[in-house]
């Protein structure tokens, strides 16, 4: 009777190589998750920065847009930039005073020096 040879693989072999490279596989597709999820973190908190700005201009637009549509908001055009005032306001209007006459104060005129042409030509060469 001849004996078989011993096969080298195994079923059990097999099976725990097949683990080990479902157990990698599934290692490297959690590592993937774990990076999207910080990267998606990191821009929810952005957006989130962005949106509390947001916010914050929104509700001041709001009280803008709430005061120009106010009678304060008139009432104040109307006072300070369209001159207006109401019955029983005593406007006050500065005048400047009759009397007093700016004095005009006359510089004297500089009178040019006049040289003759041999200074001229002194101060040329010589420098003086």
């Amino acid at each position: 009777m001849t004996e078989r040879p011993a096969p080298i693989l195994k079923k059990q072999h097999i099976v725990v190589v097949l683990l080990v490279l479902i157990i990698g596989a599934l290692m490297i597709d959690l590592n993937t998750r774990l990076g999207n999820l910080s990267k998606l973190r990191q821009q929810e908190s952005e957006l989130q920065t962005q949106v509390s700005v947001l916010k914050a201009t929104d509700q001041f637009m709001a009280t803008e847009v709430a005061f120009a549509t106010s009678e304060a908001a008139v009432d104040e055009w109307a006072r300070r930039l369209g001159h207006y005032y109401r019955p029983g306001d005593i406007p006050i209007i500065p005048l400047a005073p009759n009397e007093s006459t700016p004095e005009r104060v006359q510089l004297a005129t500089p009178q040019p020096q006049v040289s003759s042409n041999w200074e001229v030509w002194q101060a040329l060469f010589f420098g003086k």
